[in-house]
């Protein structure tokens, strides 16, 4: 019933299209790729927009999704922010992904949480690896982020996000 009901609302002119991603941990180059865990973090993030923006959850692992997969996803749902789970285990596997997806969908923004995240984020900005990093707990950041970006806001005085500079 719930789904009819929203299906009749028009969304508003801030809604964004906003992808999350938590990466395929099947890959050799994982710590432990035996491990399937249910992505809460993106799961929490997804219901905390899905109100007000149209969202994509891409869980790659589960799926055993490979790059090419992600990026067919990516290119059908045309999002304009891309939001890309790390942590220790995945950190790699993240952040490959986040640079190959920068140069596939030059228009999208990414931004990378979780733990890892949060201990590298001035790396990630540095390297250039991520446009954003929500950096802590990141329910409330991400979501105020993505209502900011929606209504084309500033981005410069949001607690717990650290953000590359205009000259990149």
């Amino acid at each position: 019933m719930r789904n009819k009901q929203r299906a009749t609302i028009t969304p508003s002119r801030s809604n964004m299209k906003v992808t999350l991603i938590f990466p395929n941990t099947r890959r050799k180059s994982v710590l432990f790729p035996s491990i399937i865990q249910p992505p809460l973090s993106i799961a929490y993030l997804a219901a905390m927009i899905k109100d007000t923006h149209d969202v994509q959850v891409i869980d790659a692992a589960a799926e055993n999704l490979s790059f090419t997969d992600i990026f067919n996803r990516l290119d059908a749902f045309k999002p304009s922010l891309i939001g890309i789970t790390t942590n220790i285990s995945i950190a790699y596997i993240s952040c490959e992904l986040a640079l190959r997806i920068k140069l596939r969908m030059r228009q999208a923004k990414i931004v990378l949480g979780g733990p890892w995240a949060t201990s590298n984020a001035e790396y990630i900005i540095e390297h250039k690896i991520a446009d954003y990093v929500v950096v802590g707990e990141g329910e409330f950041v991400f979501r105020d982020m993505v209502d900011r970006m929606a209504r084309g806001e500033s981005l410069d005085d949001l607690e717990g996000l650290l953000l590359r500079g205009p000259a990149g």
